[in-house]
């Protein structure tokens, strides 16, 4: 099993936050065993209807929970968006009862706009990305390299709901570009590469071959530890360049 970068607390309350698919709820289930830990997972349609009809019954059923689960304090929530109101009563278990929660969620963002109680410094935040370069070590090959970040691309499109189109470029000399991203007017040009320093020579090819296009910005994810610009295509690392253009 990869591990992943992210260090969660035991200390203290807190968030997951992060994209469908990054692995949130496998994380955590690895820190809080279902045999030792009180969970509610929100992905169970009975649990689910059972919270949305009545919030306050998360502490009684918690109360009812078998000793082992309750003497260490914590309650899981996978899905918390999905009963937002559960938030008031997790404020309330913190404050009343010293329960400590570890919570998962598509994004702050979602939570915010639908006028949900963060808890106001009771709980700390943590993002799940996507698997990093780093965390894939080995597995992070040239040939899977465009399928890994282009993935990660769409996850990220959907979720923040950016609503950009996907295409590819390839030329009648055999010349490619690995995704054009559009909205709108916005044009963007993205080469997804596996080494930390692609070859000046490339990146000049490349910045020929986008300075083509009208309009368009070029960019090329790899796996740089800081970002650059050169010969006016901006190069940054994969998971940076996901989160700024598609996550945000």
């Amino acid at each position: 099993m990869i591990a992943r970068s992210v260090n969660l607390s035991k200390f203290q309350s807190f968030f997951l936050f992060g994209p469908r698919g990054t692995g949130k709820s496998t994380l955590l289930r690895q820190m809080f065993p279902e045999q030792n830990y009180y969970w509610i997972d929100l992905l169970n349609p009975e649990t689910e209807s059972r919270y949305l009809l009545s919030p306050s019954k998360m502490l009684n059923d918690w109360q009812m929970a078998s000793n082992h689960q309750r003497t260490n304090g914590w309650i899981v929530i996978n899905k918390i968006q999905k009963v937002p109101k559960l938030l008031d009563v997790v404020h309330l278990g913190i404050e009343n009862h010293g329960i400590k929660f570890a919570m998962t969620g598509s994004s702050a963002r979602k939570l915010r706009h639908g006028g949900s109680n963060l808890l106001a410094g009771r709980a700390v935040t943590f993002e799940l990305h996507p698997f990093s370069s780093l965390e894939l070590g080995n597995d992070f090959v040239a040939e899977d390299a465009i399928n890994y970040v282009l993935l990660d691309i769409l996850k990220a499109n959907a979720a923040a709901e950016k609503h950009y189109s996907f295409s590819y470029l390839r030329t009648d000399r055999g010349l490619e570009i690995d995704v054009i991203a559009t909205r709108g007017d916005e044009l963007l040009a993205i080469e997804i590469k596996s080494t930390t320093d692609p070859d000046l020579i490339d990146v000049r090819k490349y910045a020929r071959l986008v300075k083509a296009i009208d309009g368009c910005r070029p960019y090329i994810f790899c796996r740089t530890d800081r970002a650059s610009l050169q010969e006016g295509v901006e190069i940054v690392p994969w998971q940076q360049g996901v989160e700024q253009l598609f996550a945000r």
